[in-house]
């Protein structure tokens, strides 16, 4: 279903794959990484997103970031006082040592990456 929202919502550039599953992944492993450096909003996460060029609504950032809390990684805390409380997160010791895994992860296959030559698609004739 998250995966849906975010196909509705992305900016689809030219030239790239559409597939929102694949967005999801770099959206999820991005909410780890900025929560890694300090506390993160909903909000903030999605202007962030846009600002780099992928728009995804606040509704598909929120379930993302409940499942990250529901498996550990996150945990929230309201910041603020009276009714300009709103809920941050922050990322746990398993959010943590999550991001370094994927990181060490996503180094290795960059580099995979990199030593092939890329081949464009041949069109259909």
């Amino acid at each position: 279903m998250a995966g849906t929202a975010l196909a509705k919502s992305k900016t689809i550039v030219p030239g790239e794959a559409e597939d929102p599953e694949t967005y999801f992944g770099f959206v999820r492993l991005f909410v780890l990484c900025r929560a890694g450096d300090g506390a993160i909003s909903v909000q903030r996460v999605a202007e962030d997103l846009a600002h780099r060029g992928l728009v995804v609504g606040t509704r598909s950032v929120a379930q993302l970031v409940r499942g990250l809390e529901r498996k550990g990684c996150l945990a929230p805390d309201e910041s603020g006082s009276g009714q300009q409380r709103h809920k941050v997160y922050c990322a746990t010791e398993q959010g943590r040592l999550a991001i370094e895994h994927a990181q060490g992860k996503l180094r290795r296959l960059l580099t995979t990456l990199g030593d092939k030559p890329r081949q464009r698609p041949r069109p259909a004739a």
